[in-house]
């Protein structure tokens, strides 16, 4: 299954407003992938809405699709360079099952890949999707999701576009609240089915 990152950026940005759910979760019917949920309560503070603003794909991205992912620094601090593809495949291994904090919010500027297997949680105030987010899964659902992103914080959180998209944002920066889940420019592309398992969309 493949999310629209646009479509999926605004489902969480809307169910994060409302303050009606503590977890979003996205997966197959057969299958489990993530998990996101909120630590403490969804409170809303200023109201937040989509900004009118163009975000573009970034052209230091253009051979992201065949960039060779290495696996995550041991030193990551929360951002994934332009035109770079970092794996968490060693979350499959010996690091499976960590908890990486990321207090200054994770930012995915290039891409970051979570290979079928990949066991880690992830604790940060923020989710910034620039590049590329990819997570495939082919494990039957058992209730317990493999990665697991919690928002954390209270406080609002500034967003600054990279590249081309430096000016969509007035003044340089967009506020786009606590515990923000931005698709900016950027797409989630989520596997939790098999390619070879039909869907289909009804249209109304």
């Amino acid at each position: 299954m493949k999310l629209n990152g646009a479509l999926a950026g605004a489902l969480l940005s809307f169910l994060a407003d409302a303050g009606r759910v503590d977890a979003v979760r996205v997966r197959g019917t057969k299958t489990s992938a993530m998990d996101i949920s909120s630590v403490g309560n969804l409170e809303p503070m200023e109201p937040r809405q989509l900004q009118t603003a163009d975000f573009g794909q970034l052209t230091c991205n253009a051979a992201l699709a065949d960039a060779v992912c290495t696996p995550l620094p041991a030193d990551f601090a929360g951002v994934v360079p332009c035109g770079v593809c970092y794996s968490m495949s060693d979350f499959g291994g010996a690091r499976a099952g960590e908890t990486l904090t990321m207090a200054s919010g994770l930012n995915v500027v290039g891409r970051l890949d979570f290979p079928d297997g990949s066991k880690v949680t992830i604790e940060t105030p923020s989710v910034f999707v620039q590049g590329i987010l990819s997570m495939s899964s082919t494990r039957a659902v058992t209730g317990e999701p493999d990665v697991r992103i919690r928002m954390t914080g209270d406080t609002n959180v500034n967003f600054t576009p990279e590249g081309e998209n430096a000016g969509a944002c007035s003044g340089g920066a967009c506020n786009v609240g606590p515990k923000a889940f931005v698709v900016a420019g950027g797409q989630l592309d989520i596997n939790a089915m098999p390619d070879s398992c039909p869907t289909w969309s009804h249209i109304l």
